[in-house]
């Protein structure tokens, strides 16, 4: 072979191995270029919205306050929430039920909670997830009878129409009842005292459905109410109403009439005797999870559960120990 076609053979295996070189980069730079159009679709909210696992209606666990706010858009307009004076609902059944979304610290959607008129749409649940039937329940837990502390009679009154004159009041809103010696307890489970507190509610206070790695947790709570109700005598006297409602007239209202006519402070202030009724609220929801955050809930709850329990071991052999100390030192 002759310096010339060596050179010229040289020269081509140089050229093909640029060219091969060039191809080459070019076909990684495109790689490069799918991937990244790829991940920038993956991020668009069209495609979230299309593709990302649902916990509740279109919402998706991680979704930003922003993307959320457009999601509300969407099922506002096709009818399945509403927006009122600050507050989503979920039309369901013909119920409006009170939504709450629970965001965590980074601004990210962890779950979904619906908070009203769950007795409602239990059995909605019920038939879908063959859940145990709704319990009765008694949410009163005392009734008794006390004497008025604030009983101080009003004898004047304001006659409706009539600006500031004043009028006697009845002596039939003037209560003679005489006082009791003593508190009188009243038996709880009386149909007369309890028949307006009885209600349904979970057979148990916590329960979890899973469904296709959606996580859905019945919650109910009793809680305390902080002022009972109270039944004045007066209201219980046939006569004192009627005599009221004659003096204020058919639907009447303070609202019209500022402080005139009987009003319930009248009644309140003039009533020796008030029936007290100590009761419970029930607070029931049904919140979605996404199977992650139901972990990490789970995760910190069952923590919570053993730090307690090892912080009332500890209380535990404390105490054991300074028993037998001093036990010792008899």
């Amino acid at each position: 072979m002759n310096k010339t076609v060596e050179n010229t053979l040289f020269k081509s295996l140089i050229i093909l191995s640029i060219f091969i070189t060039l191809q080459s980069c070019k076909e990684r730079k495109n790689t490069i270029l799918d991937e990244s159009e790829k991940s920038d679709l993956t991020k668009t909210f069209e495609y979230k919205l299309k593709h990302e696992p649902k916990i509740f209606l279109k919402y998706w666990s991680g979704m930003s306050v922003d993307e959320s706010s457009k999601v509300d858009d969407i099922l506002i307009a096709d009818g399945s929430i509403a927006f009122d004076r600050g507050t989503y609902t979920y039309e369901l059944d013909n119920y409006s039920i009170t939504m709450k979304f629970n965001f965590n610290t980074n601004n990210k959607l962890e779950s979904i909670t619906l908070k009203s008129d769950i007795d409602k749409i239990y059995s909605l649940y019920q038939k879908k997830y063959n859940l145990p039937d709704l319990v009765d329940t008694n949410l009163l837990y005392q009734c008794y009878l006390d004497n008025n502390a604030d009983y101080q009679p009003v004898l004047t009154y304001k006659k409706i129409g009539d600006g500031g004159k004043l009028s006697q009041v009845p002596a039939v809103l003037l209560d003679k009842t005489p006082p009791l010696k003593s508190r009188i307890y009243f038996d709880i489970n009386d149909e007369e005292y309890n028949s307006t507190y009885y209600t349904k509610k979970f057979y148990k206070d916590e329960f979890t459905v899973d469904k296709d790695s959606v996580f859905i947790v019945f919650q109910q709570t009793l809680k305390d109410i902080a002022n009972p109700s109270v039944t004045w005598s007066l209201e219980k006297n046939k006569e004192a109403m009627s005599a009221q409602q004659n003096i204020n007239g058919e639907g009447f209202g303070t609202i019209n009439y500022p402080e005139s006519g009987i009003t319930g402070h009248i009644i309140a202030s003039n009533s020796r005797i008030k029936t007290v009724y100590k009761y419970y609220v029930l607070e029931q929801s049904i919140t979605y999870f996404s199977k992650n955050e139901y972990n990490k809930r789970k995760n910190i709850i069952d923590n919570n559960i053993k730090k307690d329990s090892l912080k009332r071991q500890t209380e535990e052999d404390r105490q054991k120990e300074r028993k037998e100390k001093s036990i010792n030192e008899i």
